[in-house]
């Protein structure tokens, strides 16, 4: 019994995500209970995000209803191929993954820029293409003898 004064120690959500196979049993229970415009899905997103080290839940505010579910199922794929240790790396990078992949969608020139072709450089006349000169490993080098050896 809990005397007058005493507290019991606060439970938090994320506590309970132990193993990706729980992580991924959270977000997949809450995608197929719950429409995505509920806040299960957000709510479970974030509490996975939180024990991975990442602001997941932030992301998938901004995010449309066709992206946010493309992001929860590759999330629950990740986490379902991440292993016991490298789940919260493999989340984080995917949550990283997509948020350059949203901000690039966001900028129109951003945009616009980065779908243009690169346009190949031009090669100089006379010289011909290889390696930069005193590369290493470059082909037209001798190997260089060992110390003792020399005289």
């Amino acid at each position: 019994m809990v005397s007058r004064g005493e507290t019991y120690p606060k439970f938090d959500a994320a506590d309970a995500i132990r193993t990706a196979d729980d992580a991924a049993i959270m977000l997949s229970t809450a995608l197929e209970d719950s429409p995505t415009d509920s806040s299960a899905v957000p709510t479970a997103l974030a509490l996975v995000g939180r024990r991975a080290g990442v602001d997941a839940a932030g992301l998938y505010r901004v995010l449309d209803d066709d992206d946010r579910r493309d992001l929860i199922d590759e999330a629950i794929s990740t986490l379902r191929s991440g292993g016991t240790d490298g789940w919260r790396t493999a989340l984080a990078t995917l949550v990283d993954d997509w948020r350059a992949s949203a901000q690039i969608r966001s900028d129109p020139v951003l945009a616009a820029d980065l779908s243009t072709p690169i346009e190949e450089p031009a090669i100089t006349p006379g010289l011909p293409p290889g390696p930069c000169r005193g590369a290493r490993g470059s082909a037209d080098r001798q190997p260089r003898r060992p110390a003792s050896r020399r005289r």
